[in-house]
């Protein structure tokens, strides 16, 4: 049920977002105060670089300052939405045992209309679910 809110969210951003109907994929309350939990800076840093490695000509700069906002609605999942210029990273994950945690990523450019979607485990792994 938590993927496919993910995906069916991943879709709507990119529909939207094609058709010109919004200007910001995650509308949220960004701060450059605002400092996510260690993991998601982790998860965020792992899917980055997974992204500049295999997708280098469309990647973000390895030097952008990002901005955070906790966009979490529900009590059993936390998100965190990172912004920086037209890219936009999303981290969500379950609240659940360590040893069944896996956190869901997605990040989006609407100018360039990249969009990807992939999955990290805690020791870093990232695993592609959808490229751009």
């Amino acid at each position: 049920m938590f993927r496919k809110a993910i995906w069916l969210g991943l879709v709507m951003i990119t529909i939207l977002t094609a058709c010109g109907k919004i200007d910001a994929p995650v509308d949220a309350p960004y701060s450059p105060d605002y400092h996510a939990p260690e993991d998601v800076l982790f998860v965020r840093d792992q899917t980055l670089d997974y992204i500049r490695e295999h997708y280098s000509d469309r990647a973000p700069d390895a030097d952008l300052q990002w901005e955070a906002a906790d966009i979490s609605q529900i009590a059993n999942s936390a998100s965190y939405a990172f912004h920086s210029g037209d890219w936009y990273v999303v981290v969500d994950y379950p609240k659940v045992r360590p040893q069944l945690m896996f956190y869901d990523t997605a990040v989006l450019n609407p100018k360039t209309g990249f969009a990807w979607k992939g999955q990290v485990d805690p020791d870093g792994t990232v695993t592609e679910i959808k490229g751009p």
